[in-house]
């Protein structure tokens, strides 16, 4: 396909989970009249505020398939209903509330050109989170008292993987800087008081640590190096990547991966006591 001169390569790459792909091309939408249209209106929309889909177009992919340090990742997308519905205009569209839906559906992971596995949401936060392909999301964090939770909106991610060879040993090192801002708020805090910022960004630091831990090794468990660790140790220490590049697929398991996230706090929005304990006052 890609060989075609006049082919555009401007659109997005799906991966039909538990269908055939013309069943997910046949499915109508109440909203679009082309599902097409819909499927991409949707991904395009997850990717700008929700971190747990990948945007893959087909350059990147071709890319990624034939690299020696990176495996590529394709978000997936099921039907939800009865599929023979979801092709029915009168079954579909005519009501209220649609019967048969498309939703976007984990992350389907590759080793080389073959389907191995899936991320759930949470795993591919954390695989968005270490490549720096987090543009905003919105999640929630226990608020320190234990006594509610706090909406926490991350406006902006910055990632940097570096990677050496150290007596035979893959090491990696995930660098995270990102800005997030206080949203709701369910819990009786100062959002004035330091400490209590201090430990808000230990906890969204620790939260987002373990996401990505839970995406690398689930990615080890796969042996599938979707986080591009070889082409960062290819790019920091050529000659220790020509040491392993040959059995990568075999030492990938054994690598040491040590995550660093610092988080920004940015915002606590326009009021900084609950209304509530104002009115107490």
């Amino acid at each position: 396909m890609s060989r075609d001169h006049e082919m555009r390569a401007d659109f997005y790459i799906l991966i039909a989970r538990g269908t055939r792909a013309e069943n997910i091309l046949k499915t109508l939408d109440p909203q679009e009249n082309i599902p097409a249209n819909a499927m991409f209106l949707s991904l395009e929309t997850s990717e700008k505020s929700f971190a747990a889909t990948v945007v893959k177009e087909i350059d990147d992919l071709i890319t990624e398939i034939v690299s020696d340090g990176q495996d590529p990742v394709i978000t997936g997308i099921k039907v939800t209903g009865r599929e023979e519905q979801g092709m029915s205009m009168e079954e579909n569209l005519k009501k209220v509330e649609a019967p048969v839906r498309l939703n976007l559906n984990g992350t389907a992971v590759f080793r080389d050109d073959k389907l191995v596995g899936w991320l759930n949401d949470s795993e591919t936060k954390g695989y968005n989170y270490a490549t720096g392909r987090v543009k905003n999301t919105v999640g929630n964090i226990a608020c320190p008292n234990h006594q509610g939770n706090m909406a926490i909106e991350v406006m902006r991610t910055d990632a940097k993987i570096k990677g050496k060879v150290k007596n035979g040993r893959p090491i990696v090192d995930i660098y995270i800087e990102s800005e997030a801002n206080i949203g709701e708020v369910e819990c009786d805090i100062d959002l004035m008081n330091l400490s209590t910022f201090t430990k808000l960004k230990r906890m969204l630091n620790k939260q987002s640590k373990k996401q990505i831990d839970m995406a690398v090794e689930k990615a080890k468990e796969f042996r599938s190096d979707i986080f591009g660790f070889g082409n960062a140790i290819h790019r920091s220490d050529p000659k220790g990547w020509a040491q392993v590049k040959h059995h990568w697929s075999d030492l990938f398991p054994d690598t040491k991966v040590n995550v660093h996230v610092h988080t920004k706090l940015q915002r606590t929005g326009t009021i900084t006591e609950s209304f509530q304990k104002e009115n107490v006052k």
